[in-house]
């Protein structure tokens, strides 16, 4: 590698060759530091990077990654992604601005305290993630950036005698289905989707989620992952209810989990999210002694392979011990339970 000058500015200035661009024009890249150490050290790790000159800016390359993967990524990763990359506009233009191949650790770490003075630590990191994949697909690496500590969010779990009243509550109301649905274990967007062909009995098969898309319009769809695809055994008459109904909700996700909301504050009831009673059914079914491989299928986050290979294969064998005993447990908490 060649060898670092000294500047009349007092700098210390080195010029890397690169090779040659399609024209047989040699590509010379300089590095100036403010010792002869510095400017080493930095075209050394641009050379460590096997970067090549490129025009192609940060804006373009986070661009050309979200319509690559617009079709094999569901509607709300997508839709997640723009968000994520207008906020990038707002807050900073400079590195979205910047060419790919001059993004080095300090650059993007400088960006990533801008934005950590602003947002909150898992949106920071969403950040990141974008940025760096973006970067990855076009061949460019960048890594050891410090990332604000995310701070874990301890899930509102209601009580089983709170549960009780707010089952109680909620009868007769609109949101009396989908909050038993979801004290079972579906998500918001599942629980829009349901309609009276989806159950066998008193089992419904889940099988589609309603997503808002990138353009704002909601659409329903396969569910994300193979394991959201799944069997639940509801309490006696929910199916029944449903099918006359024809739907569980006429909500979409955003305005039933708003409309839970006001339902709790009408009430007087502490607040929490629709998709909290999952984790209320997991703690509930966990209580009452149920394996957690069987909860973790009950509410769709288990391996392809234990989906298939277990829950399916306990619903075909008729009517399982453990389907039986959770559908009894939410049954439980129903009004006139005994």
């Amino acid at each position: 590698m060649a060898i670092a000058k000294k500047q009349k500015s007092g700098n210390w200035r080195i010029q890397v060759y690169l090779g040659r661009d399609a024209a047989g024009k040699q590509i010379i890249k300089s590095f100036t530091g403010r010792t002869k150490k510095e400017a080493e050290s930095l075209a050394k790790e641009y050379k460590s990077r096997n970067i090549r000159p490129t025009s192609t800016t940060v804006r373009v390359a986070i661009a050309d990654y979200i319509d690559a993967r617009t079709v094999i990524l569901s509607p709300a990763t997508i839709r997640h992604y723009r968000s994520l990359e207008r906020r990038c506009e707002e807050r900073i233009p400079g590195l979205m601005a910047m060419r790919i191949d001059i993004v080095d650790t300090a650059r993007l770490q400088r960006a990533i305290n801008v934005l950590s003075a602003e947002c909150a630590p898992t949106t920071v990191n969403g950040f990141y993630v974008l940025i760096t994949a973006a970067l990855r697909a076009k061949g460019y690496y960048v890594r050891g950036c410090k990332l604000p500590r995310i701070t874990k969010r301890e899930p509102f779990i209601p009580s089983l005698d709170l549960a009780r009243q707010i089952f109680a509550a909620a009868q007769g109301t609109e949101l009396e289905l989908p909050i038993i649905l979801a004290a079972a274990g579906l998500r918001a967007g599942e629980i829009c989707a349901v309609r009276p062909e989806d159950f066998s009995g008193d089992v419904l098969h889940v099988s589609r989620d309603l997503v808002k898309t990138a353009d704002g319009e909601f659409v329903t769809k396969p569910p994300k992952t193979a394991a959201s695809d799944r069997y639940v055994r509801l309490p006696a008459g929910v199916a029944e209810r449903i099918t006359t109904l024809g739907f569980a909700t006429r909500h979409n996700p955003e305005s039933l989990s708003m409309c839970h909301a006001r339902f709790l504050k009408k009430n007087g009831y502490p607040h929490f999210r629709l998709h909290d009673w999952r984790h209320f059914m997991v703690s509930s079914l966990h209580a009452s002694g149920l394996p957690d491989a069987f909860i973790q299928q009950m509410g769709g986050w288990s391996s392809e392979r234990v989906m298939k290979g277990v829950y399916r294969h306990l619903m075909a064998d008729g009517v399982p011990a453990m389907a039986e005993k959770a559908t009894a447990c939410l049954g439980d908490l129903l009004p006139g339970a005994c």
